[in-house]
């Protein structure tokens, strides 16, 4: 139809070159990442801390966090492209295992959680599907007390991560509704 898809706006095509870019640990982002994978490296409190932070805030990720009404438009398509996109090629191979599939057998997806709101719609929609059951596993875990952090290192982790619980919880708010956050 001609329409221009949001992830084929220049600013979007930047902003997934700066993501890759991140990743690759290219750029001053890049570097800062890297070195603070590389302070982790040298201090295992710090990484297991992270690790407990990371869980906090992953369960915090509710539905489609590309339809977050708090979230900036760059951020927005940028997520429509790490979520719905890969999703799509997810979709496809299990199109494809389940040509192969013979009675009884089962198929299952591990994927991270804010991959799953999407998932599910496109299940139910693309195979008139009924979700009986969901388990999750964890892939990892953290635990604060055991990490080895000194009481000031787990305020100051604590802190931080509230922070961004916070600004997920706000940003995760249909326009006009105000969530209060302890």
């Amino acid at each position: 139809d001609g329409e221009e898809m949001p992830e084929d706006t220049p600013a979007a095509q930047a902003q997934m070159e700066n993501l890759i870019d991140n990743m690759e640990q290219n750029g001053f982002r890049g570097e800062m990442a890297s070195s603070v994978l590389a302070f982790l490296d040298t201090r295992p409190g710090w990484a297991r801390g992270m690790r407990w932070g990371m869980v906090n805030i992953l369960g915090n990720v509710t539905g489609n966090v590309s339809e977050y009404a708090g979230l900036p438009d760059h951020l927005r398509v940028l997520m429509q492209v790490l979520i719905e996109k890969r999703n799509e090629k997810v979709m496809d191979d299990i199109h494809d295992q389940l040509q192969t599939l013979t009675p009884g057998q089962t198929l299952a997806v591990f994927y991270g959680a804010a991959h799953m709101h999407d998932f599910e719609k496109r299940i139910r929609e693309t195979y008139a599907a009924e979700i009986l059951d969901t388990t999750w596993l964890s892939a990892f875990c953290g635990n604060l007390h055991t990490s080895g952090l000194n009481l000031i290192e787990k305020k100051v982790l604590t802190w931080f991560i509230n922070q961004q619980v916070r600004t997920l919880n706000l940003i995760s708010q249909p326009v006009g509704e105000k969530k209060v956050v302890e």
